[in-house]
């Protein structure tokens, strides 16, 4: 009998070892990934291409040029500010200047005349608000690594170009030097609208890269004006029409002022 009572204890001793020394055995529970702060001020540079398209009307000749998929290099900065409503979202403003070189040219025959336009793009200003989710957020929808240091938002606001515009006419009939009949010149600040989406990604605590699309849609600009032809006084005016695709590459140096990073 105590043969049989030692055995069954001994047996207990070892079950009891057995399940704490496999308890011991579990894998750690997988370390929490930290929260990436998004919020604050930030400030940053920004560079890329732009593609316009839009069309230009004289009115005097009647001429129309289109100014379809004429590309060029547009660079300059931004600032803004972000809340990070919850660890998830995003909430913020941001303002944006761009310095632009690109410009549209063609030209049409009328009669024995050549008629050419010149449109100018100088600069690029908006001022828009921000939303955004991150990664995570995503990765756990789609079932991909991803974590909130990654951001994914649109925006949307108002947008201002400066732009000048130039008709200039021609007499086809003399080859060279060629015979400048008339130009007729203007130069305007027009009014829009931005709408866009990016990526951005927390390298550091402080510091971010970004991809972004964004595109201004401007309202129709008309200018009436005149010009000497002949020796005559000859009144005119040309509508244009433009809207702009932006295509940048960029980074924002984020201030912890008031967030704590």
């Amino acid at each position: 009998m105590k043969g049989l009572w030692g055995s069954s204890i001994a047996a207990l001793l070892v079950g009891v070892s057995s399940g704490a020394f496999a308890a011991d055995l579990r894998a750690p529970p997988a370390p929490v990934a930290p929260i990436y702060n998004w919020n604050g001020f930030y400030i940053g540079f920004n560079f890329g291409g732009a593609i316009t398209n839009g069309h230009l009307t004289d009115n005097f000749t009647g001429a129309s040029f289109s100014t379809n998929h004429d590309m060029g290099f547009i660079g300059g900065g931004q600032v803004g500010y972000n809340w990070q409503v919850s660890p998830n979202f995003i909430l913020g403003v941001e303002g944006t200047f761009d310095g632009a070189r690109f410009d549209d040219f063609a030209e049409v025959v009328v009669g024995n005349h050549v008629v050419s336009a010149e449109v100018n793009t100088d600069w690029i200003a908006t001022a828009a608000g921000r939303i955004g989710f991150t990664g995570n957020l995503l990765g756990n929808i789609l079932g991909f690594n991803l974590t909130n240091s990654t951001l994914f938002y649109a925006k949307g606001g108002g947008a201002w170009v400066q732009t000048s515009a130039t008709v200039t006419e021609l007499d086809a009939r003399i080859v060279h030097p060629i015979d400048t009949l008339a130009s007729f010149s203007a130069s305007n600040t027009r009014s829009g609208w931005v709408a866009g989406a990016g990526i951005e990604y927390g390298v550091t605590p402080n510091f971010s890269v970004k991809v972004e699309y964004d595109h201004i849609g401007l309202s129709d600009f008309t200018h009436n004006g005149s010009f000497v032809l002949n020796n005559v006084v000859v009144n005119d005016s040309f509508t244009m029409s433009r809207h702009i695709d932006m295509f940048t590459v960029g980074g924002n140096y984020r201030f912890c002022w008031f967030a704590g990073c």
